[in-house]
Parts: structure tokens; sequence; C-alpha cells
């Protein structure tokens, strides 16, 4: 029996998945993983929750993250994948999923997924007997699925359009007050602001963009949303030189 390292067919439990996210020098999980943030995200949530796979979200929240995608520029629903839940004929019963968020697939299957077919107790019965002829290992994902596409975040589109959004260059001689403003209220202002640098009012994919202090910390300028924007990386460079951001 070979080794899970020389596996064709690896479960990719959480294992595969950071090791996945090693070799490409990333975070182990999805830093997008937001209902806020990522369309493939929320509307897996929203279909596995419509089927009690997931929790359920409210249709207060549905709305919420509805309308705040639909105001971010970064994707236009005609380009978007729309996942899918399968159902047995009774609408009771999931029997696969398609297009589908790995990092919501996980929390509900534990398996990091774009795409899956699950057996029958007849699929079941012939697979297995094929798989014991073979002495397939025990991590054999076609032990539990009919058909599996394993899918790591750095494989989504999103994932592509999301990280070439926000600047990563250091905002070098800033003391380090400066530059700690959380990946959390980073996107708020990113949203709040709608994507677009409020000094010269250009968006993604023209420019990265990155989050300015207004008043900036050298002046005691705080980390309050009041004085944060969302800046290009040329209107942060050029501080003496841009016009007041358009609030």
């Amino acid at each position: 029996m070979k080794n899970r390292e020389e596996l064709k067919n690896p479960l990719p439990d959480f294992a595969w998945y950071q090791k996945q996210s090693a070799k490409l020098k990333l975070s182990p999980r999805c830093p997008f993983a937001s209902t806020k943030l990522c369309p493939r995200y929320f509307r897996t949530s929203w279909i596995f929750g419509q089927h009690a796979v997931i929790e359920r979200m409210s249709a207060k929240e549905i709305t919420k993250h509805e309308e705040q995608l639909d105001k971010s520029p970064l994707f236009s629903k005609e380009f978007q994948l729309q996942p899918t839940l399968w159902l047995t004929n009774d609408q009771r019963h999931p029997t696969g999923f398609q297009d589908c968020c790995p990092e919501v697939v996980y929390d509900a299957y534990g398996v990091f997924a774009s795409s899956a077919r699950f057996m029958d107790k007849y699929d079941e019965r012939t697979q297995h007997a094929e798989l014991k002829r073979e002495n397939a290992h025990p991590d054999d994902w076609r032990w539990k699925y009919l058909s599996l596409t394993p899918a790591h975040f750095s494989e989504c589109r999103e994932f592509s359009v999301l990280s070439h959004t926000v600047s990563t260059s250091k905002q070098r001689g800033a003391r380090p007050e400066a530059r700690n403003i959380s990946s959390k209220q980073r996107w708020e202002i990113l949203f709040r602001d709608n994507f677009t640098c409020k000094y010269c009012g250009r968006k993604p994919p023209e420019v990265a963009l990155t989050v300015d202090h207004f008043v900036s910390v050298h002046a005691d300028g705080t980390k309050e949303p009041s004085n944060l924007v969302a800046a290009c990386e040329a209107c942060n460079a050029g501080k003496s030189n841009r016009p007041p951001p358009q609030l």
C-alpha cells in the first residue's frame, strides 16, 4: 500500500490544505473567507444554509451582504460562478455540489473541494469493492465520494482579484502604529469607500489600493474610521501634491 504522500487521490483534509498553502507561501486558510468580501463564499454559505448543511443566515444578513457585494466594482455578476447544491428528488438530502467555496465546503463536510458527488448505497458497494481489490489507502477520497475536485483558495478567481486589489507595499518611514491597521478594518474602509481612491477617484484594476491616514500619525492622527480613507498607491506616495480626499 502506498503511503499518503504518494497517493493519486489524497483526501483533501486540513493537513493537505496546509501543505498546499505552505508550498505557495500563503496563509493556512483563505484571508478573504468572509460573506462580506467574497461572492463565492457568500453564495456557497447562502445555498448550504438554505438546505440546512450549515447554519442558515437571516434574511437581513443575506440582503445586507447582497447589497454590499453588488456595490463592489470588483465582481461583475455575469462572470461569477454560481455555486450549486444538488438534491434528491424529494429535495431533502444533498447528493453533491459544484463550483463552491472550498472554505465553506470544509466547514460543512471536512474536505476542501469545489465540486463533489456523494455515493448512494449501490455506488458505495460497487466502488468499495473496487477499492478493496486495489488495496487502496484509507485516505483515498474515493472511499467517501463518487467524484471529488479538491480545491485550494489560491485557485479561485475571487482570490486573484482580491489579492491584487490591495497594495502590499510597506509604508517606509512610518511609525509602527501607522502600519498597524487590522485586515478587518482595512476591508471595512475599502467597502465604505466603494473600492475607490478618495483622492483621484480611480478604482481597481487600474490601481492597487491601500488605506491612508487623512491626518498622519506623525501629526497625531488616529485610527478612527473618520481619519481613514481608501487611497491608491500613487496618491498615498505623493501626499504633498494630492488634493484633499473626496469625503
